[in-house]
């Protein structure tokens, strides 16, 4: 584990690409970053391709100005790399391409805490993901099915799926506040499969996500799909994996009606417009059922936040891997070692769900110094 070092040490061991790191963590431009140092665009740009090296006082502003350590940019440590190309992205419209890099970056980060984890012993899931390539979407279900088969879980509903993915080897990164346009995103990381998701969705919507974004892992880490083509596959995919057909079908009305598919949603773990979608693409829902029944949910004013929600599943492993070091590592230690500073370490910790009691165990404890009252005789 790194110590607290000068910045002239950082300096001497950096990374040109970790000032690309904090600057998309940031959400600057490579011209923002340079108004805030008072540098030109075109110096920034070669400091991050490793033309020019700066000196002390610039990398210093740096540091300050992307609001990290100057550890963060040593290449003592190593992020793990991904870049914006090898993300599947499921996304609002809204969501810019500066979005998606801070976002990948806010990823990257939650990783090296896993991969610095590692090294200190903690053992995670191997991966075990199967994966296919240049499947019609005739044969999606077959495939979700053998997935299902390769996990052993039958073909009943799948409550919890975040915790069977984490099982399996994913990482499951939860989005900050600053990616609410996102809804989740998946990539291959150092080998790694990694969901990100948004947790402030509703847990049905979440559900959805996830099965999406393995569709993803399985179907496209090499392919070369157009985007329309692999967001069609992984939506096939999830409702297929969700809701296999030999069991929905015999347990899905054929009719539309509010209060039964709320019902269905309760037991399949899904919303009800995921049920809805999945009758219609297996043929038990009719296309006038179909619109009748989105009809209504948007009467009821439903289309985002639906109603018989059930409870959301919190990511584990995380919070479990930091509560098997507890005594060896703390919150200074770790934010050296990403170089974050301790405010910023602590309320990542949070977004990931890991629990205060395992946050406070991380804090360094206020030593109590004794307080004597001395009573002097006049």
């Amino acid at each position: 584990m790194s110590q607290a070092r000068t910045s002239k040490f950082y300096l001497d061991n950096f990374s040109p690409s970790k000032i690309t790191l904090a600057r998309e963590l940031r959400g600057l431009s490579k011209k923002a970053l340079a108004e805030k140092i008072q540098k030109t665009p075109s110096a920034v740009t070669q400091i991050e391709n490793g033309t020019l090296k700066p000196d002390v006082d610039t990398f210093t502003s740096i540091a300050m100005a992307l609001s990290v350590r100057p550890s963060f940019f040593s290449d003592v440590s190593v992020t793990p790399d991904a870049s914006l190309t090898e993300c599947n992205f499921r996304s609002k419209r809204a969501a810019t391409q500066g979005l998606k890099k801070q976002s990948i970056a806010y990823g990257r980060i939650v990783v090296q805490l896993f991969e610095f984890l590692e090294g200190l012993g903690v053992s995670f899931p191997t991966a075990n993901i199967p994966k296919y390539n240049d499947v019609p979407l005739t044969k999606l279900d077959r495939i979700a099915g053998s997935v299902r088969d390769h996990w052993n879980l039958g073909v009943s509903p799948l409550p919890g799926l975040m915790n069977l993915l984490e099982e399996h080897g994913v990482f499951i990164i939860l989005l900050d506040a600053n990616s609410s346009n996102l809804d989740a995103y998946s990539t291959y990381i150092d080998g790694r499969p990694c969901i990100m998701v948004d947790y402030n969705k509703s847990a049905s919507r979440q559900q959805f996500d996830l099965a999406h974004e393995l569709g993803h892992l399985v179907l496209h880490e090499d392919s070369e799909a157009n985007l329309v083509n692999k967001e069609r596959e992984a939506n096939w995919f999830g409702g297929s994996f969700l809701a296999p057909a030999e069991l929905f079908r015999q347990e899905c009305p054929r009719r539309w009606h509010y209060s039964a598919y709320l019902e269905l949603k309760q037991r399949w773990h899904m919303s009800i417009q995921a049920c809805m979608y999945r009758a219609k693409q297996l043929n038990i829902m009719t296309d006038s059922s179909y619109r009748w029944g989105m009809k209504q949910i948007s009467m009821r004013n439903e289309r985002i936040n639906e109603g018989g929600e059930f409870e959301k599943t919190k990511p584990v492993l995380l919070a479990q891997a930091l509560d098997l070091v507890k005594d060896e590592v703390s919150i200074p230690q770790l934010s050296e070692e990403l170089g974050l500073n301790s405010a910023e370490l602590i309320s990542l910790l949070e977004v990931q769900q890991v629990p205060a009691s395992v946050v406070e165990a991380l804090s360094p404890k206020l030593k109590q110094q004794s307080k004597i009252v001395s009573i002097r005789r006049q």
